[in-house]
């Protein structure tokens, strides 16, 4: 037997696409046609002719098998499991359907069902018993059990020593745990004997880009394109290795290929706007970051980019919004958490700061660096008394920890308490690390008091005792920065410096100082500096990454990232932050392995646990992430944020029992928790347990009252129930008291449906008045002008949008369309950038060739509307279009014909009153 009939789904894959089909006269064709398409690469055209099958003859065994191998080349593992079962049920051999069956199941993430109802029978050749395995394999990798796993390929590659998808999933092993070399290894194993299997070759594209390989990875790519032109994974990852490579256009062309097949995947639009923002078009990456938020809304990734967008940008309310929406979701993200507190301080508001930094704390309450930064938060908001006792916490942790006594006998100082202070004082200097410790506080005191005069005394003062320490010179400076002498405060870091070269504190202080100049080159050289004396410096190489992130330098930010994480492989800090990263350009892979080196390092610490779980989520590894998320709740059992994950969790495994138990726990630990809050209505809206819902938003008012969402929830349950009124009176007065964009779309909505058009534009036009750049919200008004007849409204909007963003494709062909109403020439214009865009649309196509018809050039136009009806024949307005061409062509036969056959298969359809008297003439 030959290797290609190893792969777990060969077997599947093999009956389904050469065993003689079953079907009657009727059906026969359908099913044929399907298989050419699919052994062409076209699954999606073979989907279509599977289902016209199935309407003919619902019990066809070998359509269902064929359709269920489709749904798994298209990535829909859902709908491949119910044609599997199926054909099952119709008696379809068991070689024929059990393993696609199982990585059905795999691909769900419900390994623990084919572990269940999966097993080797006596009767199984070795070939199917290795594919058992190594699906087996693939569940226990799927649970989080690397070593079980690891049994299950090597007992498949036992049975049959080059099962291919036995070698890939110890690939997948050993790239988790970076050992790249030994995972192309086996990729090749499995390319020599298949160089066909796209599988590998995605592997092998992805190891390749990982190690900056971008040529092979490209190659590796294109090769599976050639077979496959519409295989999203492939598009997207020569997409990356292209846009790590430098060559953005290349990356652009393939993200527009993936968006033609799926406009509403946050893989693609989350690329588009990272390539934009490199391009340093900034209103263009922020519209394509929305494009994601339109499809997944609480995509973190997005959310963060365009909150430090905004932020960079000075768009504060905006960041802050966007920042929170991060936080509430991944609630112990330290980066995100960080650029929110700072936003927040930006806009004044230092006891929210505090907030967000209370429950990073609450996660690991023995870490006394975490508690003394809450601290001295607590300090700056004005809460001594807190602060006091939070600093008293980590002073007991870290005894030995002198900077903590300082800090709490700091806040004693502003707590009136001095005795307390003093005491706290003489320890420190008992610990004798160094400065005068009374000194060094007393100006850390005048300091947070904003006497800078008095701390600039005192800190001279400290100059005149230490002559010769860098440490006093730095203070002083700190010093004059806070009385906004920038001149003074430079000239102390600099004599800082000349007392002590190697001083970083002080270098990086100048660095800070650079920045606020405006003078980043300056900067970026002073924190090279200190990584050059310091390699291991942490701090300076963050701030080197944020710099060149900053500046849309994405791999040298990434560099940065990676030389952090390389000389300090154990610090959970750089660990999350590094991991966070990858995530938010889209590399799940890179930011496992760092999960699984944290977790390694450090497999007591919440955060950790925490991140191991939202990276095996994200990439699609439910029943890992489970694990993760359920070790997370037993290191913070009095923390909500762990159950609510868990509850996603569950969720994306459908499993929504348990789903709606763990949200149960999470709201009996903090009853306020706004997600889960959330989250249980929604559940409730998506069951249809409608009386249950309304208790859940009543509950949901309670408990948070200055919200807005329980009035949003209303307006949804009212839209579920066919209410459009009542959903319109709720959003209205939800919108009244927390306006944003998700409102004002759904009262559009609402309002439109009901018939009240005026009130709809009104809710739009509302909040655009107050965000104008919103062209999500834009599109919507200009849309609906259009469906209602109000062109020359509708193309005032379309008009802006297209000079806001010149090339999306949606507003070009709809600004054709209209302009080719009104007979205007610019509808060619237009009609051709769509084209050019998005050339393998049928509906652009359309447009284009219907204008042209209309505006004398029908050659052409028949040649465009032949190839629009060609790729979708479901759509009768085209088909009427290249009958009407055909016609004005002389070739009226034709034109016949393909009118006949429109109207013989009896759909409605706008034109189809024009069809029949069209029909007539000839």
């Amino acid at each position: 037997m030959n290797t290609a009939t190893r792969t777990i789904l060969a077997l599947g894959i093999a009956l389904a696409l050469s065993a003689p089909a079953l079907a009657g006269p009727a059906a026969d064709k359908y099913v044929n046609d399907a298989r050419v398409f699919i052994q062409k690469g076209d699954v999606n055209a073979g989907v279509i002719q599977l289902k016209n099958a199935l309407q003919q003859e619902p019990d066809n065994r070998d359509a269902r098998l064929l359709l269920g191998t489709a749904y798994l080349r298209l990535g829909d593992p859902a709908s491949a499991e119910k044609e599997f079962v199926r054909a099952r049920e119709l008696g379809a051999p068991r070689a024929g359907w059990v393993a696609g069956y199982g990585k059905a199941l795999v691909l769900q993430g419900q390994g623990e069902r084919l572990l269940r109802e999966l097993k080797a029978e006596p009767g199984d050749p070795p070939e199917l018993r290795a594919a058992l395995a190594a699906l087996s394999g693939l569940a226990e990798l799927g649970r989080g059990k690397p070593a079980e796993a690891r049994a299950q390929f090597e007992a498949a590659l036992a049975a049959v020593p080059d099962e291919p998808e036995a070698l890939l999933g110890l690939a997948r092993l050993e790239a988790g745990e970076r050992k790249l070399a030994d995972a192309e290894a086996r990729v090749d194993r499995v390319l020599a004997a298949q160089p066909g299997n796209a599988e590998a070759r995605l592997i092998k594209g992805e190891l390749a880009r990982q190690q900056k390989r971008f040529d092979e990875a490209i190659a590796q790519f294109t090769a599976i394109l050639d077979k496959q032109p519409r295989e999203p994974r492939a598009l997207l990852g020569r997409a990356e290795a292209a846009f790590e490579k430098g060559d953005a256009d290349k990356a652009m062309s393939d993200v527009r290929a993936v968006r033609n097949l799926r406009s509403d995947l946050p893989q693609a639009n989350f690329l588009r706007g990272r390539i934009l923002m490199q391009q340093k078009n900034y209103p263009a990456a922020q519209e394509a970051f929305d494009d994601v938020l339109r499809f997944a809304p609480n995509h973190a990734p997005t959310l963060l980019m365009l909150g430090g967008i905004e932020y960079t940008r000075g768009q504060l309310e905006q960041a802050q919004k966007h920042l929170a929406q991060v936080v509430v979701a991944l609630p112990q993200h330290v980066p995100a958490r960080k650029l929110l507190a700072a936003t927040e301080i930006k806009l004044r508001n230092p006891k929210r700061a505090v907030e967000l930094l209370e429950p990073v704390v609450a996660t690991d309450p023995d870490d006394a660096q975490l508690l003394a930064l809450l601290g001295s938060a607590q300090l700056a908001a004005g809460d001594s008394r807190k602060a006091g006792e939070t600093l008293q916490k980590a002073a007991e942790i870290a005894p030995e920890a002198s900077a903590i006594r300082a800090q709490l006998a700091l806040s004693y100082l502003a707590a009136g308490e001095t005795d307390k202070a003093v005491g706290q004082l003489e320890s420190a200097v008992d610990l004798n690390q160094g400065l005068v410790q009374a000194d060094v506080m007393l100006v850390l005191t005048l300091l947070q008091q904003k006497a800078y005069d008095k701390a600039i005394a005192a800190a001279q003062a400290l100059v005149g005792k230490q002559p010769k320490a860098a440490m006093p010179q730095n203070l002083l400076g700190v010093a004059q920065l806070g009385k906004g002498d920038l001149a003074a405060a430079r000239a102390a870091f600099e004599a800082a410096l000349a007392l002590e070269p190697g001083f970083g504190v002080a270098e990086m202080n100048l660095a800070r100082l650079d920045l606020r100049a405006g003078d980043k080159a300056a900067a970026e050289k002073r924190f090279k500096a200190v990584i050059e004396r310091d390699p291991g410096n942490a701090g300076a190489a963050l701030a080197l990454a944020e710099l060149a992130a900053a500046d849309g330098r994405n791999d040298a930010a990434r560099a940065w990232l990676e030389q952090a994480w390389d000389k300090n492989p154990t610090s959970v800090r750089v660990g999350l932050i590094l991991a966070q990263a990858y995530l938010v350009g889209g590399e799940r892979l890179k930011a496992l392995g760092v999960a699984r080196q944290l977790d390694a390092a450090a497999p007591a610490n919440a955060q950790v646990a925490r991140l191991l779980g939202t990276t095996l989520l994200a990439s699609d590894d439910t029943a890992g992430a489970l694990a993760a998320l359920r070790k997370y709740a037993e290191l913070v059992p009095k923390a909500a944020d762990p159950w609510y994950l868990i509850a996603g969790a569950e969720l994306r495994a459908q499993d929504t029992q348990a789903a709606e138990r763990s949200l149960d726990k999470a709201l009996a630990i903090d009853p306020k928790y706004a997600a889960a809050l959330a989250a249980k209505v929604e559940l409730m809206l998506r069951a249809k347990r409608f009386d249950e819902a309304v208790r859940a938003i009543e509950r949901l008012e309670r408990e948070l009252p200055d919200s807005g969402l329980g009035l949003k929830y209303r307006g949804d349950l009212a839209v579920v129930r066919g209410q459009p009124e009542a959903a319109a009176d709720a959003y209205a007065a939800a919108y009244a008291k927390t306006p944003n964009a998700l409102l004002a779309q759904q009262l559009a909505a609402v309002r439109l449906q009901a018939g009240d058009a005026d009130g709809g534009f009104a809710a739009l036009r509302d909040w655009l008045q107050k965000t104008p750049a919103d062209a999500a919200v834009r599109l919507q008004l200009a849309m609906a002008l259009q469906e209602r007849g109000r062109d020359d409204a509708a193309l005032v909007e379309y008009e802006a949008l297209a000079e806001a963003a010149p090339n999306n494709v949606v507003v070009l062909n709809n600004l054709a369309w209209l302009y080719g109403q009104k007979r205007d020439p610019r509808a060619v214009q237009f009609a051709e950038r769509a084209h050019e865009l998005k050339a393998d649309s049928p509906e652009i196509a359309d447009t284009l060739g219907w204008i042209l018809v209309e505006q004398g050039q029908a050659e052409r136009g028949a040649v465009l509307l032949r190839q629009a009806a060609v790729q979708a024949p479901h759509l009768p307005e085209i088909r009427y279009h290249l009958a009407v061409a055909l016609d004005k062509l002389g070739k009226k036969a034709e034109a016949r014909k393909e009118l006949e056959r429109l109207l013989a298969e009896g759909r409605d359809f706008d034109s189809k009153d024009a069809a029949k008297a069209l029909l007539k003439s000839l």
